[in-house]
């Protein structure tokens, strides 16, 4: 009998540890997918679309609308309740889930990116302080 009870304090020792080896494994399947996802992001970035709509009067958005300038002078731009009065604009895609990735290229100056995060009252005079981002980035040339 003694032995029997050897044997099964064995196997539960033995069980343990490859339990503590599954769990260790799943761990760094969650981690190789997580960067996975992060390097099938990087390949494809976003393809952002800027909305003249939001931007600010003094800021001057292409033609095709994928880069933006300070303008010395304000511009007569239609009044629109979405139009930030801080130096702000946005992005015309909208992402409720996923990874996302865009590049920003700066010239004469610097620039700050950031995520929008859609908040109860979206009036324009409402500032970036105030909630509107959710993660800002500061970039300038040679970043």
């Amino acid at each position: 009998m003694g032995k029997h009870l050897d044997n099964i304090s064995e196997l539960h020792e033995e069980i343990r540890a490859h339990l503590e080896n599954i769990s260790e494994l799943n761990e760094k399947i969650s981690g190789l997918q997580r960067e996975l996802e992060w390097r099938k992001a990087l390949v494809c970035p976003t393809n952002v679309t800027l909305d003249p709509n939001t931007a600010n009067a003094q800021l001057i958005v292409s033609e095709d609308r994928k880069s933006v300038r300070h303008g010395i002078a304000r511009q007569e731009v239609p009044d629109n309740p979405e139009r930030f009065h801080s130096f702000c604009l946005l992005g015309c895609e909208r992402f409720t889930s996923g990874r996302h990735y865009w590049e920003v290229e700066v010239e004469d100056g610097g620039c700050e990116t950031g995520k929008f995060q859609q908040l109860e009252d979206t009036s324009p005079d409402l500032e970036i302080s105030l909630g509107y981002w959710c993660q800002e980035n500061q970039c300038s040339e040679g970043d």
